[in-house]
């Protein structure tokens, strides 16, 4: 037995004929849909360091944050070339104008936090280049035995449950709920288990991973919120997967949900993984944010320092 959703989770939501998603994903997808050059900034760690509380994105789900004056990062996903395992049969990264690169990161990462063991938020290659700077890493329950087997100390490595917490020098780390599934392979789905980040000091900060909307998020607010910043899924997204991610506007509810501060959308801008354009997810976000009187959102630029 598997782990499972709090709710019962369908991964293919569209009824109809099951290989409809592959002629679309392989012959129906819209051309030019992808950016020649993506225009990102180029880092600037010196400005980062300097800061108590702020954070950088990196591309899809890879975030550099600092809280109380401690670095994270968040799946981190450093390298160029294909994810998947499918080799060349997988998606590869947008071109951007400027690398980043795990050389690149602050000299002393104090945690590194996992979401989930799916290719393109557990690369094996970037944990191999950062480890000598990370002191912990915090995985889902699992995930260990994976970093462990991949050459990683097990003492580094802190396993969690849902609503599980550690404290790591007076930040509370605390794994949360989700809907979405886990594995790398045809025989290992749903074998670890897979969840959102609460990183919480004198500011609250919420990494979402990936997900589909589900009611855990208005509990998790009262419970442990509210968030200073919010960084939810929004982008590779589609009507055969509409349970374990969320749409555009979802993202936006997941936020109020949280009773979030700041809402920032992640997991765009560097994967083609759906069939829309690359700036679809974060158009369709910020027509409905701006719906919203009063709420606070941000796009920030991959790159670019943002304090909260």
């Amino acid at each position: 037995m598997g782990f499972k959703n709090k709710r019962k989770t369908k991964i293919t939501t569209k009824k109809g004929n099951p290989f409809d998603m592959y002629i679309d994903y392989f012959f129906n997808r819209e051309k030019k849909k992808n950016p020649r050059l993506y225009k990102n900034k180029k880092l600037d760690i010196k400005d980062f360091e300097k800061k108590d509380n702020a954070f950088i994105l990196l591309g899809h789900s890879t975030v550099l944050f600092k809280i109380d004056g401690m670095t994270f990062i968040t799946d981190p996903v450093l390298r160029e070339g294909r994810v998947g395992p499918l080799g060349i049969l997988g998606p590869k990264n947008f071109k951007y104008r400027m690398k980043y690169t795990a050389d690149d990161m602050p000299a002393k990462l104090d945690g590194v936090l996992i979401s989930h063991n799916h290719y393109d938020h557990l690369d094996y290659k970037t944990i191999s280049k950062l480890d000598s700077r990370v002191k912990k890493y915090f995985v889902p329950t699992g995930v260990k035995e994976l970093l462990v087997k991949n050459g990683i100390d097990k003492e580094k490595v802190v396993e969690l449950g849902w609503d599980d917490n550690s404290n790591l020098n007076g930040i509370d780390i605390i794994l949360a709920p989700t809907r979405h599934f886990s594995g790398r392979g045809l025989f290992d789905g749903n074998k670890t288990l897979w969840g959102s980040w609460i990183v919480r000091g004198s500011r609250r900060f919420f990494f979402s991973g990936d997900t589909g909307y589900c009611e855990e998020f208005k509990r998790i607010g009262r419970e442990y919120g509210p968030f200073d910043v919010t960084l939810i899924e929004c982008g590779a997204y589609s009507k055969y997967w509409s349970s374990i991610h969320l749409m555009p506007e979802e993202t936006v509810e997941v936020g109020i949900d949280l009773r979030s501060s700041l809402i920032v959308p992640i997991h765009n801008r560097k994967y083609d993984l759906s069939l829309h354009k690359w700036d679809e997810p974060l158009i369709r976000f910020e027509r409905k944010a701006k719906e919203l009187e009063g709420l606070r959102y941000k796009i920030p630029e991959l790159g670019e320092v943002t304090e909260y």
